[in-house]
């Protein structure tokens, strides 16, 4: 029996200096979370939405839209309004498009034409009684616009290349 504690004890020996050789050894860093600005569910964009105007004005055919997309738009033609959006573009021919705008609920037409009439710096336009009502028609370049009233809180912009409309 005096072996098998001899044997055991030495055993618990080799054992305890390995395990002496272990603490030795410093751990492992952990890395400390930096601070951040916003939370990281702030910091992942948003889904987009379609403006709620456009939704209400126009239901399925809204989208996301920019006017840039617009061909036959010219180059320094004003942007929209900070009371509108485009909602969608209609190409009717090659050399027409359509931009389809909302405006903040109940927006006088009067206040979209005088928007225009006031950002307009190149070419010729004015006003124009017509069938559709009040509209604010011009050249830009080389193309023609004019703007029309199609709802209450709504209104398009149809550019044509040389007044090319189609009838």
């Amino acid at each position: 029996m005096r072996s098998g504690r001899l044997a055991a004890a030495a055993l618990s020996l080799v054992a305890a200096a390995a395990l002496t050789g272990c603490g030795d050894e410093e751990p492992m860093p952990v890395p400390t979370p930096t601070p951040s600005a916003t939370s990281d569910t702030a910091q992942r964009e948003a889904p987009p939405e379609v403006d709620p105007r456009c939704v209400k004005e126009y239901g399925a055919r809204a989208g996301f839209v920019y006017e840039g997309d617009i061909r036959t738009r010219p180059d320094g033609f004003p942007t929209v309004a900070d009371f509108a959006v485009l909602c969608f573009i209609e190409t009717l021919s090659p050399s027409e498009q359509a931009g389809h705008y909302a405006t903040t609920y109940y927006t006088p037409y009067d206040w979209v034409l005088d928007y225009y009439e006031k950002s307009i710096t190149g070419g010729a336009h004015g006003r124009a009684d017509s069938t559709d009502g009040l509209l604010l028609t011009g050249v830009v370049g080389d193309a023609s616009f004019y703007i029309v009233e199609t709802g209450t809180s709504r209104y398009a912009i149809h550019w044509a290349i040389d007044g090319d409309y189609r009838e």
